[in-house]
């Protein structure tokens, strides 16, 4: 009789666990990276959301206002165009724009996105609630706003540019019209065509509040969540339904400047 032959286990040598280790440390290294993006974009979708109730706002105010944003319309009436006459060339205060929504969005912390390091969310309004929103009384500062405003913004032209993350690259030149020393004025314009039906304006998102992209509003209440090519793509949009086919945007100024 044959003796029965029984399989020997034995343990892993030395240099298979080495191998095993290294297999796992390059999967790791090829899977987290792909999972990181997902984390980030989590505050990218709160500052999506803060834009969308901030369009929201815009847009009931504009209702009880024959259809304007508070820079088109005069002081007397609510508004932040201190001469009538003015309007197209003289935007007025930022702060005082988002101001004119206290009513509609209740509270001004969602005037922050939830990246920018530079500025501090205010409790209130009016200073009741907490932190006043632009300072004391009879300052403006911007510590508490992040956000642009669109200064050709029309409710009759849907895709042009209401609000939305401030920070382009450098590129975005400087726009007619003037402000308040707490803000500037940029404008964009229509390139070269890239491809039929498609135009570019070769600005860029600088990456100080999302690494992965940014986030603009657009007149009709939307929110859009853009890289950089699609960003081009809406600014011209935005342009080419805005008046001479430019368009401006007034972003504020950081703290202190």
């Amino acid at each position: 009789m044959k003796p029965e032959l029984r399989p020997q286990s034995r343990a892993f040598t030395l240099i298979e666990v080495l191998v095993l280790v290294v297999v796992t440390l390059l999967l790791a290294g090829v899977l987290i990276p792909r999972l990181h993006p997902r984390r980030v974009s989590a505050p990218r979708i709160s500052c999506a959301n803060n834009l969308k109730q901030v369009a929201l706002a815009f847009r009931i105010w504009a209702t009880d206002h024959q259809e304007r944003f508070p820079w088109a319309v005069p002081v007397a009436e609510g508004g932040t165009l201190v001469r009538p006459e003015d309007a197209g060339r003289e935007f007025g205060d930022v702060v005082d724009v988002f101001r004119c929504l206290s009513n509609e969005l209740t509270v001004p912390k969602i005037l922050v996105c939830p990246t920018d390091r530079q500025k501090l969310r205010a409790g209130s309004f009016d200073g009741l609630g907490g932190a006043r929103f632009g300072g004391p009384p009879g300052s403006s500062l911007t510590a508490n706003l992040t956000y642009l405003a669109g200064w050709d913004a029309s409710e009759e032209r849907p895709a042009t540019l209401l609000s939305g993350d401030p920070d382009f690259t450098s590129r975005l030149p400087a726009g007619e019209g003037r402000t308040a020393t707490n803000a500037s004025v940029k404008s964009f314009s229509i390139g070269a065509p890239r491809s039929a039906g498609i135009r570019e304006t070769g600005v860029a998102w600088s990456g100080r509040l999302h690494p992965e992209g940014g986030n603009l509003g657009l007149s009709d209440g939307s929110v859009h969540q853009l890289g950089n090519g699609l960003l081009q793509q809406v600014l011209a949009q935005a342009a080419d339904r805005g008046t001479s086919r430019i368009a401006r945007v007034v972003v504020p100024r950081g703290d202190g400047e």
